[in-house]
């Protein structure tokens, strides 16, 4: 083969497809059919892409951005729109800025790519597993599982992570990248919710909020901090404010929520309706300040605080206190995601020793990576597969020089 890409997902077709060009390519594919954790991308509507420019891209991708500038640059968001338009599945976007086909279906995705790789004649074997790999001085010797082997003058991994094991994602592109020299920064759940412990807020399942803020700390140092969209899960929390942080969090960690998702305008109308509505009853002063009845009632409850207390009998300072019940109430993780729940993987091969210009290892001349099993991940809302798009093109590309 002139040039291998081992694993179909997104990453490892679009790579294919762009070296194509010039050479023979071959996608080997682990699993019975290419792109089966596609199939499955935000339900299976799949959500291609988000609307910006690969400048505004940069800060959403737990500080790889610099890494993917060039990747993102040489094919950028935009362009994906252009490409599966101008191969006849149409895109719409959602008011968040999220891209998805017309059609909601994954699967109209993954037709196109595989048709495209039909059209440019990419070979994709199904059902074969890559065991080991070798440099070679023509190239690379791939062993594969039935013991056979295939040799390449080129390779580009693109195997995916770990997550989503019934996918075929199986951390199968680290032990290849280890075996040619390369360091894997430890794989991490990413894009997942939460476990928290003693869950006193388990009744609430499934009451969401539009704006929250979240920070979490480990022996009393802060992680990281983010705002988003929150739900309350019945093991935990969920939504974008928890789920584009996930791969910083680790059991143990502590978990602020600011439920209001801005502290100081709740406060200070917690204060002015307690002043103009003295005879109301502390709960319903909390609940008009913008706090669901159902999490004014738990919450309440559970500090022990009398809710049917008129408002003006209630000092400024036990009115500080209530209110902070619901900017600063602090959880303890249990547990981040699990393998199953978790839609990408953090971690990967340390993109230090790959060269981001090209995609191309720093370490081994004629070797190239692809999409998750880089050490990127990325904020939910298209961002994954858009780094999947730009670094298989770029892959793709560069394998061609």
């Amino acid at each position: 083969m002139d040039i291998a890409v081992i694993g179909g997902g997104p990453a490892g077709l679009f790579a294919a497809i762009h070296a194509s060009q010039s050479g023979k390519v071959t996608v080997l594919e682990r699993g019975d059919t290419p792109g089966r954790k596609l199939l499955i991308t935000a339900s299976g509507q799949c959500n291609l892409t988000h609307e910006g420019t690969p400048e505004e891209f940069l800060h959403r991708y737990q500080g790889k951005g610099e890494f993917l500038k060039s990747a993102l640059e040489s094919f950028t968001p935009g362009e994906t729109i252009s490409w599966f338009t101008r191969l006849g599945l149409k895109c719409t976007s959602n008011e968040d800025g999220k891209v998805f086909p017309a059609s909601r279906r994954a699967a109209d995705v993954l037709r196109v790519l595989t048709d495209q790789c039909a059209k440019f004649n990419v070979r994709i074997i199904s059902d074969f597993r890559v065991n080991s790999a070798s440099k070679t001085a023509g190239g690379f010797s791939l062993c594969c599982a039935d013991g056979k082997t295939v040799r390449a003058s080129r390779i580009i991994i693109a195997t995916g992570g770990i997550t989503c094991p019934a996918t075929g994602s199986s951390g199968d592109g680290f032990k290849l990248a280890q075996s040619l020299g390369h360091r894997i920064v430890t794989p991490r759940l990413g894009l997942c919710g939460i476990t928290a412990a003693d869950h006193f807020l388990r009744p609430l399942s499934g009451v969401a909020f539009s704006s929250a803020v979240i920070r979490v700390s480990r022996n009393g140092r802060d992680i990281c901090t983010h705002e988003g969209p929150l739900v309350i899960t019945s093991k935990g929390f969920s939504g974008p404010a928890i789920v584009d942080r996930s791969s910083r969090m680790d059991a143990g960690d502590t978990i602020t929520i600011d439920f209001t998702g801005s502290r100081q305008a709740f406060i200070k109308r917690v204060i002015e309706l307690a002043s103009l509505r003295g005879s109301r009853q502390l709960a319903t002063v909390i609940h008009e300040a913008g706090i669901p009845r159902s999490l004014v009632s738990c919450m309440l409850q559970h500090a022990g605080i009398d809710g049917a207390r008129k408002s003006a009998e209630v000092s400024k300072k036990q009115l500080l206190g209530t209110a902070n019940l619901f900017t600063s109430s602090s959880f303890t993780i249990a547990q981040v995601g699990d393998l199953f729940t978790a839609m990408v993987t953090a971690g990967g091969v340390d993109t230090s020793e790959v060269n981001h210009r090209t995609m191309e290892s720093l370490l081994t001349p004629g070797l190239f990576f692809a999409g998750e099993v880089l050490d990127i991940d990325g904020e939910s809302g298209g961002y994954n597969l858009q780094a999947a798009w730009s670094t298989g093109a770029l892959a793709g590309r560069s394998c061609l020089a």
